[in-house]
């Protein structure tokens, strides 16, 4: 779990002045509509994993993800994403493990063709 950053330009993905290619009206965090997720193999804003939507299941829960950041370890997002989960027992549980499955970027609420670059 991490605190969102407080700045685009402090996310990974960010890059040319864009949070994510094809979406220049996101501007700032506060314009994503989206869970802030890192990812431990995003190593910078060419990633092709930037942008890319992944299903993170803990129990019988399950929940769509944009990936936007880097982690130190697996999967680290917000407080908020955690609560999702886990039925409002983020802070209680601090960390959780999941099960991750990449998936079509029209789970995470994109239509088809929305994002410009392949993912």
């Amino acid at each position: 779990m991490i605190e969102p950053p407080s700045r685009e330009y402090q996310l990974a993905c960010y890059k040319n002045g864009l949070i994510l290619d094809g979406y220049p009206s996101w501007k700032t965090i506060g314009d994503i509509p989206y869970s802030i997720t890192g990812l431990e193999q995003v190593d910078g804003p060419n990633s092709p994993l930037c942008g890319s939507c992944w299903i993170l299941t803990y129990g019988e829960t399950s929940r769509p993800v944009l990936i936007l950041d880097s982690a130190k370890e697996g999967f680290v997002s917000t407080l908020d994403t955690l609560n999702w989960l886990t039925g409002d027992k983020g802070e209680e549980l601090g960390s959780v493990e999941v099960k991750a499955a990449k998936v079509d970027i029209t789970n995470c609420g994109f239509a088809p063709g929305d994002i410009q670059k392949e993912l």
